[in-house]
């Protein structure tokens, strides 16, 4: 049901009343003799208006006004149009659209796709500008009702025309403002600012970016994302006792985007959950397929990113994770969840008490990444831990420094009664140096770099590993 106040009115998402906005949003001041408005296909047509308006502004031996290109969007649109159903966004949209068409200080306006809005400005300043725009949201507000108490928020971004821009073509300058108004649009939700200019010091890859977010939105969908695994072998036994899935992502155009980079993109966008989903359904069923064919009862570490345990206050994560256990009948005590970063957390203790749930039904919780960034000894005591992973960059320290901390680290984790996982463990040296300090486990190039599944089960149908032999 949506809601507004003063006056009160509901109303619901019917066929009809869409029907009737739809119409309304596609008649425009181009019907009327005035100066066009695309509608939400028409990007081609938006952009021949704002270069028109670049050339007719150039062509005056003086100029009053800047021109300003602004991108606005919807935040969590997706998640309203989960709640209430599309045929309210699609009202929701067509009744910001009216608004654009029907604003007199607008030149140009368009939706390029989903809840995306472009549209020109011409006024003397950024200031004039920003008033502007506050007072159209203010209009926006009016006419869209609360949804069930939730007011609808905007993200908007704007970029000006510069009249000394030298060797460039006004179909450059048309692409210039379009994409550096969305990049100043992004930086509207990352600062969580509603109104966001465009700096020159957002730097040039944040137009790479831009591309990448949309293009990590579509990787599943595209086929581009999957899953490899590399072994944790007991030091102990020598056989493969566990495994973690890794993420890769696969673009089509560009190759293999680095982990490093595409995972916070992926945090910040909001698609973690997306593709966090993705992976735990295809680890877990691997795992399955894995037990079947090898005969052995292996565990699997799946990483799961802070956003995932705050996305719905961690239900869907519960939801994703038991649902899939039960549909493949994996115990709990076969899945670990691997976090890294607590400190960016907004709520700590609501990650804890989640963490402590899961650790209550069974499954395993593994510390990623240990002794570097902002890991501290409160960590390890605030924290239901059943296992930490030494960082790497311990691992291959052969200072006396390196190793006094490498040893600390151990006698911390033992101290609290975690297992020790040693991880990128690449040569003899390094191997003999975790294994002296009683590791656990080793995981690296040294045994296996990030494999696919079968391959996975090759190895462990060859049981024990000699690591003395491959560690000598």
């Amino acid at each position: 049901m949506l809601q507004h106040s003063e006056p009160t009115v509901a109303f619901a998402c019917n066929a009809a009343l869409l029907a009737a906005i739809t119409t309304s949003s596609l008649y425009n001041r181009s019907q009327r003799g005035e100066r066009s408005h695309c509608t939400k296909s028409d990007f081609e047509e938006f952009r021949a208006a704002l270069n028109k308006e670049i050339l007719d502004e150039d062509c005056k031996d003086t100029s009053k006004s800047d021109i300003y290109v602004v991108s606005m969007d919807i935040q969590k649109f997706k998640t309203t149009n989960a709640k209430f159903g599309y045929d309210c966004g699609d009202i929701i949209l067509n009744k910001i659209s009216n608004e654009l068409i029907f604003d007199n200080n607008i030149k140009a306006s368009c939706r390029l796709s989903a809840d995306v809005f472009y549209f020109v400005i011409l006024t003397e300043n950024s200031d004039s500008l920003r008033k502007k725009i506050a007072s159209l949201i203010e209009n926006i507000a009016k006419r869209v009702p609360s949804l069930n108490g939730e007011k609808l928020k905007l993200s908007v971004g704007y970029c000006n025309h510069s009249w000394h821009i030298d060797d460039m073509s006004c179909t450059d300058a048309v692409s210039s403002l379009i994409s550096h108004a969305d990049i100043a649009r992004i930086f509207s939700k990352k600062n969580n600012t509603l109104i966001e200019e465009y700096r020159n010091e957002y730097g040039e890859n944040a137009v790479e970016k831009l591309s990448l977010e949309y293009d990590l939105e579509q990787s599943i969908e595209k086929g581009e994302i999957s899953v490899l695994y590399q072994p944790k072998v007991s030091i102990k036994t020598g056989l493969i006792e566990g495994v973690e899935a890794l993420c890769r992502w696969t673009h089509n155009e560009k190759g293999l985007i680095s982990p490093a980079f595409f995972i916070p993109l992926a945090e910040e966008s909001g698609y973690v959950n997306k593709i966090g989903e993705y992976v735990i359904y295809k680890a877990i069923a691997d795992l399955a397929d894995i037990h079947k064919r090898t005969g052995t009862n292996i565990s699997m570490a799946i990483n799961v990113s802070i956003k995932q345990f705050e996305t719905n206050q961690g239900l869907d994560l519960k939801r994703q994770i038991f649902d899939t256990c039960d549909m493949y009948k994996i115990p709990h005590n076969k899945i670990q969840l691997e976090i890294t970063e607590t400190t960016a957390a907004k709520d700590l203790n609501k990650v804890v008490s989640q963490l402590e749930y899961f650790k209550g039904e069974g499954f395993g919780i593994s510390l990623d990444d240990f002794g570097v960034g902002h890991s501290s000894l409160f960590r390890l005591k605030s924290l239901p831990l059943s296992q930490v992973k030494i960082d790497r960059a311990f691992v291959i320290d052969r200072t006396d420094t390196g190793q006094a901390l490498l040893q600390n680290i151990q006698d911390i984790s033992r101290t609290i009664d975690v297992e020790v996982v040693a991880e990128g463990v690449e040569t003899a040296e390094q191997f003999q140096t975790v294994k002296s300090l009683g590791c656990d486990y080793i995981q690296g190039f040294l045994v296996s770099k990030p494999i696919k599944v079968d391959k996975l089960i090759s190895m462990i149908k060859k049981g024990k590993i000699d690591l003395d032999a491959i560690g000598s």
